[in-house]
Parts: C-alpha cells; structure tokens; sequence
C-alpha cells in the first residue's frame, strides 16, 4: 500500500511539472513581441486571442478578436490588418453599414452614397475580406495586387471621391489604429 502511494504522488509531482511546463510555454507566447508590419502585411503578428481581447477590449469588435488571429494563420495577413481596416471603415463597428448591413470593412463602397457590400454577418463580413485581400490584393496574381504593404493595398482599395487617385489617409488611420492596437 505504501508503494503504491509513493507511485501515485510521483505520478502527481510528473503531472505537475506537465501543466508548469505548458504554462511556462504559454507565458513566453504572451511575452514575445506582437507586431505590425505596414510595408509587409503578410508578416506574422506574434500574437495571441489574449492580446487581441486586450486590444479590442470596450470596442464593438471585441468579439471577433479570435477570428482574426483564426484569418492570420488561414490567409497569411497579419492578425491586426483586419481590425484597423474595420475600425478605420465602420467607426469601430458603430458606423450605419456596419451595424445594418454587417459591412464592417468597406467593402463595394465606393463613395459615400454607396450600397456597398451587404453582409449575413458581421462575421462574413470580416470572412469575405480576408479572402479579398488574400487573393486579389496580396498575391501577385490578384487582381489588385500592387504589393504587400498597407500603401500598396490603398492604391486600389481606397480612393478619394472624384478618383482623382488613392486616399493616402486611409492607410495613415489603418496604420495609425494598428500601432494603437499593439499599444
């Protein structure tokens, strides 16, 4: 019976030194640097739902703080691209077309009197333009593709009223939301 107690509280003690192992490997996931790349969207952010969460935290994107990492490892953009393009579109998720058409990214709206893209989801929404972005403005046989940074995407993605030419300031706020969101 004594042999039998020493055998189970060593299985205890390994079992122990198990969960601190993956909490001591969680711990530095949360320590690494999280970043943003404005010249290379395709760059790996570093970050985790956790960080997310804390960067989206009171905003009405919060909830989709795990889909966007979800889209960074399923569509090779940087984790925080998605979510500065939706805060800069959809005032946060607050704008009318966000909250009535579930377009949070600008998507199809050309100039202000625009339909614009008229989403099931909020969810689709952020889905549909990843894929966009993925396929037709960040691969070099896109249709759009002009590059892989934040200026590159803005030379077909935004232009200003009269197209007279691209809106450089929609990729300063995009860039500016970013750096914000990693603060």
């Amino acid at each position: 019976e004594i042999i039998d107690t020493v055998l189970e509280d060593k299985q205890k003690i390994e079992d122990l030194e198990n969960q601190l192992k993956e909490k001591e490997e969680e711990l530095q996931k949360l320590k690494r640097p999280v970043i943003f790349n404005s010249y290379d969207v395709t760059e790996s952010s570093g970050t985790t739902v956790y960080h997310m969460r804390k960067a989206l935290e009171g905003t009405a994107l919060y909830d989709y703080a795990e889909l966007f990492c979800a889209i960074e490892k399923e569509y090779g953009i940087n984790a925080y691209l998605l979510p500065s393009i939706a805060a800069q579109e959809s005032s946060w998720g607050t704008s009318n077309r966000a909250v009535n058409d579930n377009n949070l990214t600008g998507l199809e709206v050309y100039e202000p009197v625009s339909r614009g893209y008229v989403s099931d989801s909020k969810y689709d929404n952020l889905i549909r333009t990843a894929e966009l972005l993925s396929s037709e403005y960040l691969s070099k046989n896109g249709k759009y593709y002009n590059g892989l940074s934040v200026y590159d995407i803005n030379t077909k993605y935004c232009y200003y009223e009269d197209k007279s030419g691209p809106n450089y300031k929609w990729s300063d706020g995009v860039i500016s939301i970013a750096n914000q969101l990693i603060d």
